[in-house]
């Protein structure tokens, strides 16, 4: 028994004490009970004495027993309690030796045994936190209540291993939820299952609802992996050995999910294997980081592949463009119509390389300059004829007189094309009759400029909408996307000083909203549509490349620019001829990628020879151009005869 259980009342009639202290004489009742009523009816002391009378009894009882009159006071205890002398408790109030959120329960359920005669029980805590399941059993004198007795076991071991159990079974509970797992019960005899509450939630179906066979478990399950799981149950029953395995499964509002399952055998009482039990957890998450690297890997190799390829594909480009360009002049109406097919399917297979060398995330740190939205609107909506399915109608709506904005064209077409390919999967996945995207750009006062993208599809929830710029959240399925776009949009964006926002409802379309901070008109330059007039000059042009083909085109350009050109075919030649007719030459156009002396180290060598002679500089690489170092211009292979020429007299002009 605890120290300081609560407590009754002292015997003192000779029996032996729990305690072992000195066996008292048989008390009187007005030295053992203190005079416990003035005045007392000879009855009553009678019936106390009766009580009390019996040396061997009570004494005896391994329960704790209490003789209480109506005001609680504690009139007799059958023994001790380890660590307190029955002295300290006799003629003291019950209610000093219970727990204060216990007293008037306590109280209550007394008073009610004292008034209707009955019995009573209730579970009672001390002050010192141990718990007594207590008994009130109304003594009477005739038909009147005269004392209780009360009863008292000490419960404090079972309550504390109850509390105990509670306790480690709600952190099992918790250490489940967050875990996220759940678990199942299977009786391969009798064929039924039990599902806990958390493998419901996976499946998000409720309890009332969970299989109870395995062919309910079973059309759960996604149908393409129906046959598998089957045979993979199969296979253990046949061996009675659990193996991990994960399928997919098709929640009621279409949500696919990938889950692992493992679990162990289940024995009779003769040892024989009757069953599994099991559990379930949602790999999703991993599921599609794993594709999401694996895509990345993937984009990563396709980027490298064409950082291979770019240089000599972009040369080969360069050739067809120019010569066709050249062709023009002096050709009949029939051949330049020819020639115009020529030099336009060179120019979108050369737009195909630089939009697969901006996937393959290769045009890092590019370049800004003012550049015009509607331009980049337009190649944008282009682009996207050429891949989207002709169903979907594309619209451009752009307003007069428009401001440029400051940035990277490639970036912000990026951007662009991204958020209309998102919008072509969500129409082609809802089936939205009359498909359509419409790209809208105009003026947000005087010093922004605003692209809206929207579409007539299926919307979004509001939770979907809040996490759409977070990397690697997506909500197509496993495969078809990385959850990269949008986040490289708003990085994009953010970086150019600007804004995107989206607003979407289900079933009423999306519209992303995007906001740059204009540019000075006369920032735009070298930026011009193809059909400006480019302007020749009588300068001498030092043109350094080591690709015959493309070098010749070149030349040709700009002798037809009225331009004296000088030619050299590698790096050591070009420096060589620059060192000797150095007063001669005007500019020099310069291959970024040669073999043997590189581009970036012929343009070092001639910047120490002559610092002021201007550089335009070439590049097959789409994106390599951010860094010029200090060449006035940087053109990317394939250029056109009015690009290179306007970029020449440019540059001419402003040294």
């Amino acid at each position: 028994m605890s120290e300081e259980r609560q407590q009754g009342l002292a015997d003192g009639q000779g029996q032996q004490a729990r305690t072992q202290e000195p066996e008292p004489e048989v008390p009187t009742l007005p030295s053992q009970l203190g005079a416990p009523a003035p005045g007392a009816p000879s009855a009553v002391e009678a019936v106390l004495a009766r009580l009390m009378g019996d040396h061997l009894v009570l004494p005896n009882l391994p329960d704790i027993v209490t003789i209480l009159d109506r005001a609680h006071t504690i009139l007799y205890l059958n023994h001790s309690v380890p660590g307190r002398n029955t002295k300290e408790i006799i003629g003291r109030s019950a209610l000093d030796f219970i727990s204060p959120s216990d007293v008037a329960s306590y109280a209550e359920t007394f008073e009610r045994a004292w008034r209707t005669g009955e019995p009573q029980s209730l579970e009672v805590t001390t002050v010192s936190r141990y718990f007594w399941d207590t008994r009130f059993v109304p003594v009477k004198d005739g038909d009147r209540v005269v004392f209780v007795l009360g009863t008292s076991v000490d419960v404090t071991e079972r309550r504390r291993a109850e509390a105990a159990l509670r306790d480690s079974e709600t952190r099992l509970r918790e250490a489940i939820a967050a875990s996220g797992m759940g678990t199942w019960v299977w009786d391969g005899r009798q064929d039924t299952l039990v599902w806990d509450e958390a493998l419901c939630q996976i499946f998000r179906i409720p309890l009332a609802d969970a299989p109870r066979d395995f062919q309910g478990f079973l059309g759960s399950v996604h149908p393409d992996d129906r046959d598998m799981v089957a045979r993979t149950v199969g296979h253990h029953i046949e061996t009675w050995v659990y193996e991990d395995f994960e399928y997919r499964i098709r929640r009621p509002d279409g949500d696919v999910r990938h889950l692992l399952t493992r679990g162990t055998t289940l024995r009779d009482a003769d040892g024989n294997p009757c069953g599994f039990r099991g559990c379930v957890f949602d790999v999703t998450t991993r599921k599609r980081l794993e594709a999401q690297l694996h895509q990345a890997q993937k984009m990563e190799a396709v980027g490298q592949l064409t950082a291979g390829i770019a240089h000599n594909f972009n040369n080969a480009l360069s050739v067809i463009i120019h010569n066709a360009a050249l062709c023009y002049d002096g050709a009949d109406a029939e051949t330049a119509e020819q020639l115009a097919e020529i030099e336009y399917a060179g120019k979108r297979a050369a737009e195909m390389v630089r939009q697969l060398m901006i996937f393959a995330r290769s045009d890092t740190h590019a370049r800004k300059s003012a550049i015009d939205l509607r331009r980049s609107a337009r190649r944008t909506l282009e682009m996207c004829q050429r891949t989207m399915d002709p169903r979907i109608v594309l619209e451009l709506d752009e307003a007069p007189d428009l401001a440029p904005v400051h940035g990277n064209a490639g970036q912000i077409e990026q951007v662009l094309l991204n958020i209309c390919l998102n919008a072509r999967d969500a129409l082609e996945q809802a089936k939205t009759l009359s498909p359509r995207i419409r790209i809208a750009v105009d003026a947000l006062g005087a010093e922004r400029v605003r692209v809206r993208v929207s579409d007539n599809g299926p919307g979004m929830t509001e939770d979907v909408r809040a996490h759409l710029f977070e990397p690697f959240f997506t909500t197509k399925e496993v495969g078809r996307g990385t959850g990269l776009g949008l986040a490289m949009a708003y990085s994009i964006i953010v970086d150019h000083q600007g804004r995107i926002e989206c607003s979407t409802r289900p079933g009423e379309g999306t519209a992303f909203e995007i906001t740059l901070p204009a540019a000075e008109l006369s920032e735009l330059v070298a930026n011009g549509s193809d059909t400006d007039a480019a302007r020749g000059g009588s300068e001498t042009v030092l043109l350094i490349d080591d690709d015959q083909a493309v070098r010749r085109a070149l030349r040709e350009i700009l002798v037809r620019g009225g331009y004296a050109v000088l030619e050299a075919g590698d790096g050591a030649s070009g420096l060589s001829l620059f060192e000797r007719l150095r007063e001669r030459i005007d500019l020099v156009v310069l291959d970024r990628s040669m073999p043997g002396l590189s581009g970036e180290t012929v343009l070092a060598q001639l910047d120490e020879a002559d610092p002021d002679v201007p550089i335009v500089l070439l590049s097959g690489h789409p994106g390599a151009g951010s860094d010029g170092g200090r060449a006035a211009a940087v053109l990317i292979k394939p250029t056109d005869r009015p690009t290179l020429l306007r970029t020449v007299r440019e540059v001419l002009d402003r040294s």
